[in-house]
């Protein structure tokens, strides 16, 4: 800041007056630290998401001028998985997820001005793993046997099979069908519920 005053003398003896003017400059000293704006506590990314691309950005602004007020970031907890521009806060994807093996983050940004000594502030930041259907139903073992009465009532329960997904949602529920009997015939004798696998 700089405060410009303007002076000057008139002697009543005389038929002369002089100005003279004083600029006084207030040099900054860094006694403000960087304040993190407000952001979302989580952020939902798919898991397909592209590597390289952005995620989402944090942004700390700091009172004081010059390197005083100029904010650079890091970023901690994001086990290689995230990266942040230590310019401008955004934080992007640095190497593939996969959300059934992890579907949370938790991100630790820091905001450091560049002042000597330097302040600094901290934020944290929740990153979500949403799924994509990136799996396929696995069923609990390759192949089924089981035995039947020639006598046996129609609907009679044979056997229960069972299938699994790693996926979450929508994208894990199991339906089930009778692609292929053999030996074929119309109708076919055996059927099988969709939900149950009865």
């Amino acid at each position: 800041i700089v405060y410009s005053w303007l002076f000057w003398y008139h002697s009543q003896l005389l038929t002369m007056k002089t100005e003279a003017s004083v600029l006084v400059e207030v040099l900054d000293i860094n006694d403000n630290s960087p304040v993190f704006e407000n952001h979302p506590a989580t952020v939902p990314v798919p898991e397909d998401h592209t590597v390289g691309d952005e995620v989402t950005s944090v942004n700390a602004t700091d009172a004081d001028s010059g390197f005083n007020g100029e904010v650079r970031y890091t970023l901690l907890g994001s086990a290689g998985r995230f990266s942040v521009d230590q310019e401008t806060g955004v934080i992007t994807l640095a190497a593939p997820l996969d959300r059934e093996t992890q579907d949370e983050y938790r991100l630790v940004i820091t905001a450091q001005d560049q002042g000597r000594p330097s302040h600094s502030a901290t934020t944290t930041l929740d990153i979500s793993v949403t799924d994509i259907n990136d799996n396929a139903p696995i069923f609990s073992k390759q192949q089924y046997e089981a035995t039947v009465s020639e006598h046996a009532e129609v609907r009679t329960n044979i056997i229960d099979i069972m299938a699994t997904d790693k996926d979450d949602g929508e994208n894990a529920i199991v339906t089930y069908h009778i692609v292929k009997q053999e030996p074929s015939s119309t109708p076919l004798a055996f059927t099988i519920d969709e939900e149950s696998a009865h």
